[in-house]
């Protein structure tokens, strides 16, 4: 089997660079994860609301712009190992891969939520933990169930 050198080398920029993003937003203290969502809260809540808005409302957004973030950086996270199986390697099968894959989403989702409780102002979240792991795995089944079978 052939493996495109090109195509293996923008994914591994690409798992580095979520795994970068996932990792700033994690070790980030507090003030400034509030800080960050607030700030795209401030936008979305121009864009949806025209005129007046009540707290509740921006806090309500706030929350669910917190939670997307999950979503999002581990959904892509997934999507990523899903190219890592599709890509296929030398030495292991796509199904060995694909359940490496699985490890590393749980693992990962895991220890991301665990580290949190050693910086200043957060804590670990069994409930984000397992948002991370779903929203890693989601993306990667997408991924790898997509597409032609080589």
């Amino acid at each position: 089997m052939k493996i495109n050198r090109v195509l293996l080398g923008f994914n591994l920029f690409f798992t580095v660079l979520i795994l970068a993003c996932i990792l700033y937003f994690s070790l980030s203290g507090i003030d400034n994860s509030v800080n960050d969502s607030r700030k795209l809260t401030d936008i979305i809540v121009k864009i949806i609301y025209k005129s007046d808005y009540t707290q509740e409302e921006y806090e309500k957004l706030h929350q669910v712009v917190r939670k997307s973030a999950h979503v999002v950086l581990y959904g892509l996270f997934g999507a990523v190992l899903g190219l890592w199986v599709k890509l296929g390697s030398v030495r292991f099968s796509r199904k060995k891969l694909f359940i490496c894959c699985v490890a590393i989403c749980v693992a990962f989702g895991f220890a991301d939520e665990w580290v949190k409780q050693y910086v200043p102002g957060r804590h670990f979240h069994a409930g984000e933990a397992v948002l991370n792991v779903v929203s890693a795995a989601t993306g990667l089944c997408i991924i790898k169930g997509s597409g032609k079978k080589r």
